[in-house]
């Protein structure tokens, strides 16, 4: 959070639709969340392929982990309003010096808690994909995952310091894990597309492990681009990504689940209506049997 004039109108009306603005498409968004999470238990129950009890967890994991964030992200949101309505009033500049005492005692373990449930979601979905890494590539190359594994302990590692150190400087601090979650995104990204086998065949597990975190790894761009200006319009873009991508981190996984868990019952319907149709045609056809009888009845007449 950056120490920019509040009082100016620009830097307030900027500073204004950021929190609104972030803070409404996160709803939008929480509410699709919702709906794909729904359908994606449906499918998954419905799925008798091995490794569906891992992405129920999974889905359910990231459901609960969603869901706290959004009200963490509610109550931060009206906390800070109030933040700006008194920095307005005493013409302070907007930084963590001029919190009013009576709202940080409130403000600051709130946005701590958000921060590292945040920092858990994104651990969860690497793991996700890291474990789809293992299933695309196969037990007998086991050392491809070495180099994905390591960047994301050391990804989480650095966030939760940032997180937990509050003396860090914001602009170090958030430009160091953005760049490192976007270096893990990007190659699991590339070990998950490189075979592309799982994306035109495979059976069981590998069908519904397809995942397609680049959309995710595009919003952790922009934000990595945006963190630390001084500028207030681009602190308000910020502002409105990152509440984005807390959604985005949970969206695309479950999206991916509705997708390849429909394909999946689809395919398995195909087999049987297949007999049915191939019954049918034989019954139209007459038989060899029945056209020699009929070629011989004449003869022994």
């Amino acid at each position: 959070m950056q120490s920019i004039p509040i009082t100016h109108p620009t830097a307030f009306n900027l500073e204004w639709t950021g929190v609104f603005c972030g803070f409404g498409l996160a709803l939008v968004l929480y509410g699709l969340y919702v709906n794909l999470f729904i359908l994606a238990v449906y499918t998954l129950y419905r799925l008798k392929t091995a490794g569906k009890n891992v992405l129920l967890v999974a889905c359910f994991t990231m459901f609960i982990l969603g869901t706290t964030q959004t009200i963490l992200h509610l109550c931060t949101t009206a906390i800070y309003i109030r933040v700006l309505q008194a920095l307005v009033k005493s013409g302070a500049n907007l930084g963590p010096a001029a919190f009013p005492a009576s709202l940080t005692d409130g403000f600051v373990p709130l946005g701590l808690a958000e921060d590292i449930i945040f920092a858990i979601n994104k651990s969860v979905n690497w793991l996700s994909t890291l474990y789809r890494c293992y299933k695309i590539w196969g037990p007998q190359k086991k050392a491809i995952i070495l180099l994905p594994a390591t960047l994301i302990l050391s990804t989480a590692v650095i966030i939760f310091v940032n997180v937990a150190t509050v003396d860090l400087p914001y602009r170090f601090g958030n430009r160091i894990s953005f760049a490192m979650c976007t270096a893990t995104n990007l190659v699991l990204v590339g070990l998950t597309e490189v075979n592309k086998r799982v994306v035109y065949g495979g059976s069981g597990v590998k069908h519904f492990m397809l995942a397609h975190p680049e959309k995710f790894t595009t919003c952790q761009l922009s934000s990595l681009i945006f963190s630390g200006s001084e500028d207030p319009s681009i602190n308000m873009w910020y502002q409105i990504i990152f509440s984005a991508s807390t959604q985005i981190v949970n969206i695309i996984p479950t999206l991916i689940v509705v997708r390849v868990g429909l394909g999946h019952n689809v395919q398995d319907s195909i087999p049987n209506q297949l007999p049915l149709k191939q019954s049918r045609q034989v019954q139209a056809e007459p038989s060899s049997s029945s056209l020699s009888v009929v070629n011989i009845a004449p003869s022994e007449m």
